[in-house]
């Protein structure tokens, strides 16, 4: 949901400073209002061509906005294809879900991967009250459901494996879990890297497989001191440790028992880690969806002269502030595909989607509730080793509340003038907003982090829902 500057700029996503500026030069010429007879349509292009060049030449705000650009644009290498974080909610259910559904209650997420923002009255009757003091100025048609009542109602998982993975496609006849999840709802998908045709080693094949190693070691050692006539005794030294250590680690490769399970639930998700023996679980974690409250996702681009290096990931998912689960790494796939084996990074960018299903399936009670919708921010505290909450927005039917420490700045659909974004910030006008000359503003206008912002993906959704602005 951000501005596509490289397609502004028209330039690859791993252009190079001078290439950056190149492109600028060129367009900045092609778009100048002196050139164009003072046209307000070049006027307004040659401003965002600005734009573009000054996040995209600044190393910092460059940064900052790849991370937000991986999630929302297609990679040039996969024209035409959707990632598995691009892909629209509703491709999403209809891929893994085993259940009956009504599709054409369905259609109404559209797959964000254009700029801008424009009115879409898809929710929205015709207006009865204009009042703008009124927060409930019209009458709003929410989406069908994905998962009915009764689906979301079953916390206890059955006891009965998966029949797809988290891509969609139907699991191999071999494949083998060796636990399953407690609570998380009907199973959606399952990613196992165990066969059923694996099966770990006795104690006493493995005690056998160390002697052969040590066997055969004693042997090499033996040969080479007589074939070379190795008379030093210190060489005597490392042919003796040298194949001793790489036959034993090869024993221990050949013998080890290690693997992973993950599941995808109607209510949550789950991951597990095995090792020696399948009930001997080392590591797992089950979130259900009534644990939690806000995800927040971060992926770090990391470049170096302009070339990219590696994507650090973060998922960060926390309970009314309170972090509940911490999963970091690495992977080194530029269009943030990195290989299936990068298991915790998938089961979690899987989990994201699922999760603003859920939210999206109880948007309507929730408004019931409390008549808005809370967003909030997460701020790292170095000195305390904590992440802060602080509620920034109250989303309802028809109006947005930014809250701050001196007071709270409502806007109702009539009042808003203009949406956009800026980099990785979404940037909201009111009416009364003049921009004059290109420093003096006056009026007002609010910007939200969306790096910053937990529930990013339920927070745009909503935002097309219930004030009726979707991408262009």
């Amino acid at each position: 949901m951000i501005k596509d500057y490289y397609k502004i700029l028209a330039l690859k996503t791993d252009a190079s400073l001078e290439e950056i500026k190149k492109a600028y030069r060129a367009k900045a010429l092609q778009f100048h209002p002196d050139t164009n007879s003072g046209s307000d349509q070049s006027a307004d292009l040659f401003l965002e061509v600005k734009e573009a060049y000054q996040i995209l030449s600044d190393p910092n705000a460059r940064s900052v906005y790849d991370q937000l650009y991986t999630e929302y644009f297609p990679s040039k290498s996969d024209t035409g294809k959707t990632d598995s974080k691009r892909t629209d909610y509703k491709t999403t259910h209809q891929k893994h879900s085993h259940y009956n559904s009504n599709t054409e209650d369905k259609d109404y997420v559209k797959q964000e991967s254009s700029t801008g923002f424009q009115t879409n009255e898809k929710y929205h009757s015709h207006q009865t009250d204009t009042n703008r003091n009124t927060h409930t100025s019209r009458h709003y048609s929410f989406p069908a459901p994905f998962y009915s009542p009764k689906q979301r109602s079953i916390q206890q998982t059955p006891k009965k494996n998966p029949v797809t993975n988290h891509w969609g496609e139907s699991l191999a006849e071999d494949s083998a879990f060796f636990t399953l999840p407690e609570q998380i709802g009907l199973l959606v998908s399952g990613y196992t890297d165990l066969k059923t045709n694996k099966r770990p080693f006795t104690k006493k094949q493995i005690w056998h497989r160390f002697l052969l190693a040590a066997v055969i070691s004693c042997l090499a050692t033996i040969l080479i001191i007589l074939l070379f006539k190795v008379e030093d005794t210190a060489w005597r030294v490392v042919w003796t440790a040298v194949p001793l250590a790489v036959l034993l680690w090869l024993a221990k490769v050949s013998t080890r028992f290690e693997h992973i399970n993950t599941f995808i639930g109607v209510n949550g998700f789950a991951s597990y880690s095995c090792q020696t023996r399948p009930d001997n679980i080392i590591k797992n974690y089950e979130i259900n969806f009534q644990q939690v409250t806000d995800l927040v996702v971060v992926n770090q681009i990391n470049k170096r002269n302009f070339t990219y290096q590696s994507t650090s990931y973060c998922f960060l998912w926390f309970d009314q502030g309170r972090l509940v689960l911490n999963i970091e790494g690495e992977h080194y796939s530029e269009d943030s595909k990195p290989e299936r084996t990068k298991t915790d990074f998938w089961l979690n960018t899987h989990a994201q989607n699922y999760w603003t299903i859920y939210l999206l399936d109880n948007l309507e009670a929730r408004l019931k509730e409390k008549g808005f919708i809370e967003f909030n921010v997460f701020e790292y505290s170095k000195s305390s080793g904590k992440y802060k909450r602080i509620p920034y927005i109250r989303l309802g039917e028809g109006f947005i509340t930014f809250l701050s420490e001196k007071g709270e700045i409502t806007y109702t659909k009539p009042e808003i003038k203009k949406v956009y974004t800026r980099g990785s910030e979404l940037f909201i006008e009111h009416v009364n907003f003049q921009k004059k000359f290109f420093f003096f503003e006056s009026g007002n206008k609010n910007g939200i982090p969306l790096l910053n912002l937990s529930n990013r993906g339920f927070f745009l959704k909503a935002f097309e829902i219930l004030l009726g602005y979707q991408l262009s």
